[in-house]
């Protein structure tokens, strides 16, 4: 079995393959890295001929031209199975972009976290945005250079072959998902089609408790070339690329207090035992929920204790928001009136708070400028514009 491979899934964008092969064939991995172009069938014929003529230098190279239309889901599925002729596969879609160092990231990751269990794979993306409650997402700062997050990467992702095969193994028993499973999910993922790979995926790391590993800093981003699961291209989900050679500083999961749940909140026994130790909670909370951007359904929340953002009608005790990342205020025991310890049955719904004022927060945009926008515009068009780009970028 061959160490490393690179697989590229391509179909009928030949501009975005071309950017991503000029982009990955001047990098030295140091080491022999095959790579393959998967084609999808009844695409634009000029993206095999481009496979065909490129010259890759750092290996082996395979052009697999598929012979039925496989659609997104069925050629992802069929390129995870090259985990059987390579120990370690990073699959990249074609309108990615990655970092000149993503070599780095990628094999010391895979080699750190090649052992543990509750690893599903490793991402090159870093993921800064939360996608359920559309709102930016920052990581704590554990001393690493990583974070755990129990949400897929579809942008830059790589499997051990141990790691492929025990979701594969999970897949063929779970190709339908039942109403508990798609209960878990978070609300916008469960009105994903079935034709989703990245929703199954999504249910096998809630059920088995497993976690994806992403950079701080980013190897790799998306420029949503316009195709078939998107109508227009767009750069919003752009993020810096690291540019230099750095030491990467990686932890074990059992040691990172960076570690967050499916909708992107902080991990809630890390959550409890850091703050009943420094006394910020009362001692006999054991147990206690994360809702912190205010979006995850009171019918998930099976504790009596939780720190949400909703309106409540009593607060044990409440927080400010202002530090970065939001569970920074909890950590230093900011008060104020923005999240709040509740009992579960005193959550009186959905926050009434101005929704400019949540991004005002969450993507560092001053008041000054807020002050100058209509708040009935503002919402409209930012409710337009989040739905209509998760509802064409998430069908993966």
């Amino acid at each position: 079995m061959n160490e490393y491979a690179i697989c590229i899934v391509a179909f009928n964008r030949v501009d975005s393959l071309s950017r991503l092969l000029r982009n990955i064939e001047t990098i030295n991995f140091g080491k022999s890295v095959s790579l393959i172009i998967s084609i999808d069938n009844g695409g634009d014929s000029e993206v095999l001929s481009l496979a065909n003529r490129f010259n890759w230098t750092g290996g082996p190279k395979e052009v697999l031209a598929r012979d039925s239309h496989l659609g997104l889901k069925e050629h992802v599925l069929a390129c995870g199975k090259l985990t059987r002729k390579y120990k370690n596969l990073l699959i990249l879609e074609d309108d990615l972009y990655l970092s000149p160092y993503f070599h780095d990231f990628m094999f010391r990751a895979v080699d750190f976290y090649k052992d543990n269990d509750q690893i599903a794979g490793i991402s090159l993306f870093s993921n800064s945005y939360n996608e359920t409650a559309k709102m930016k997402f920052r990581s704590i700062d554990d001393g690493s250079d990583v974070f755990f997050m129990q949400i897929p990467s579809s942008w830059g992702q790589m499997w051990t072959s141990s790691q492929w095969n025990e979701f594969e193994e999970w897949y063929e028993k779970n190709q339908i998902l039942s109403e508990v499973q798609v209960h878990l999910l978070p609300q916008d993922v469960q009105l994903w089609p079935d034709s989703s790979w990245k929703k199954f995926f999504y249910a096998y790391m809630i059920e088995k408790n497993k976690y994806l590993c992403y950079p701080k800093s980013s190897y790799a981003c998306n420029f949503v070339d316009e195709g078939v699961n998107h109508v227009w291209g767009n750069i919003d989900l752009q993020v810096p690329l690291v540019q230099h050679k750095k030491e990467i500083i990686l932890i074990e999961l059992s040691s990172s207090t960076a570690i967050y749940d499916h909708y992107c909140e902080w991990n809630e026994k890390i959550a409890v035992r850091s703050l009943s130790k420094k006394g910020i909670i009362p001692k006999e909370i054991t147990e206690l929920t994360m809702d912190l951007y205010g979006v995850k359904p009171l019918e998930v929340m099976s504790t009596e204790y939780v720190l949400t953002s909703k309106k409540v009608k009593k607060s044990i005790k409440s927080f400010l928001r202002a530090l970065k990342p939001q569970e920074q205020n909890l950590i230093d025991n900011l008060e104020g009136g923005d999240f709040h310890l509740v009992h579960r049955k005193d959550i009186m719904g959905e926050s009434d708070e101005k929704l400019l004022n949540k991004v005002g927060y969450y993507y560092d945009v001053p008041l000054f400028i807020l002050d100058g926008v209509s708040e009935a515009s503002g919402i409209t068009d930012l409710k337009q514009r989040t739905t209509k780009n998760n509802e064409k970028s998430n069908e993966q």
